[in-house]
C-alpha cells in the first residue's frame, strides 16, 4: 500500500467514476515508486464492485492514457497461474498536472510556480486546463459498441461500408446509425434489407432506398437480387457457378463478375 500513489491519484487522475476508484485500487497495491501493482483482474473486480470485463476494459484505457503500464504479462508459467504485473509511471506526473480535484476546486493546486499561498497574501484565479500524462494527450472516451442487427447479413453490410468507401463516402457513426434506423424502417413497411442494401451496393449508392420494380419495357420484374429465382437466372447468365454456396456468397460472386466485366457471351 502506498499512500503516496494513492495521493497522486487523487490529486491528478483525469476521469472519476469507476476508473477513479479502479486506480485508486491499484495504487493500494503499488510500491511507493508505483511498482509491484500485480493483482488479478478477478481480485479488483470484487473490490471494486465491477464485472471482470469491465475492468479489463478501464485497465486497457489506464494504459493508453499512460498511467499504468505493462512490465510483465501473466499467463501460466511453469505450471503456476500469474497475474499481469503493471506499475504507476508516478515519474512523468509533472507538478502542474491538472486533474479531476483541481477540475472541481480550482483554488487548489493551480499555480505550480507557488507551491503554497500564505493566507495574507491576495490569491489570484487560477486558469485550469485538464491535461494528462503521455502517452495520451487527452482523455480518451469509450467508443460507442457497434452490434450488426442480426437481420442484416455481415457480408451485405461490409460490401455497402466498401462502396460508400470506394465512391469517397466513407461511413460515419452518425450515418451508421441513420442508415440502421432507416432500413429498420424499412423492415417493418415489409421491404428487404439486405435487398435494399444490395440495391445501394449494385448502383453505387451511399443512401439506401426503397427496392422498386423494373419498370423497362422488357417486363416488370425485380431485380436479380432481391429474388433468389432471379438470382440463379443471373448466375447461369453469367456462367457463375452454384455448387456449395450460400446465396449471398453467390450474389458476392455474381457483383464481382458483373464489376470485371467478365460476362459470358
Amino acid at each position: 500500500m502506498s499512500i503516496e500513489v494513492m495521493t497522486l491519484v487523487w490529486k491528478h487522475y483525469p476521469d472519476g467514476g469507476s476508473e477513479l476508484l479502479l486506480a485508486l485500487a491499484l495504487a493500494d497495491h503499488a510500491d511507493d515508486d508505483g511498482s509491484s501493482i500485480y493483482p488479478s483482474v478477478a481480485s479488483m473486480a470484487k473490490k471494486v464492485r465491477q464485472s471482470e470485463r469491465n475492468i479489463q476494459y478501464l485497465l486497457g484505457k489506464m494504459v493508453k492514457k499512460g498511467w499504468l503500464e505493462k512490465v510483465q504479462e501473466g499467463g501460466i508459467i511453469e505450471g503456476r497461474k500469474l497475474a499481469t504485473m503493471y506499475r504507476m509511471p508516478i515519474e512523468r506526473i509533472p507538478p502542474g498536472t491538472v486533474g479531476w480535484v483541481q477540475t472541481l476546486h480550482p483554488s487548489e493546486g493551480c499555480n505550480p510556480a507557488q507551491a503554497r499561498v500564505q493566507p495574507s497574501v491576495k490569491k489570484h484565479t487560477p486558469v485550469c486546463t485538464p491535461t494528462v500524462i503521455e502517452p495520451s494527450k487527452e482523455p480518451s472516451k469509450p467508443a460507442s459498441a457497434f452490434a450488426l442487427p442480426d437481420w442484416i447479413q455481415p457480408d451485405t453490410w461490409k460490401a455497402y461500408e466498401e462502396i460508400r468507401k470506394k465512391i469517397r463516402k466513407p461511413m460515419t457513426e452518425r450515418a451508421r446509425d441513420l442508415i440502421i434506423k432507416k432500413l429498420l424502417e424499412m423492415k417493418q413497411a415489409g421491404q428487404d434489407a439486405n435487398a435494399v442494401l444490395e440495391q445501394s451496393v449494385m448502383s453505387s449508392w451511399p443512401g439506401i432506398f426503397p427496392i422498386k420494380a423494373d419498370t423497362s419495357p422488357a417486363g416488370k420484374q425485380q431485380p436479380w437480387w432481391t429474388d433468389d429465382q432471379a438470382t440463379l437466372a443471373k448466375a447461369k447468365e453469367l456462367g457463375v457457378s452454384t455448387n456449395g454456396i450460400s446465396w449471398q456468397q453467390l450474389r458476392s460472386k455474381i457483383r464481382e463478375k458483373i464489376d470485371s466485366g467478365q460476362t459470358r457471351h
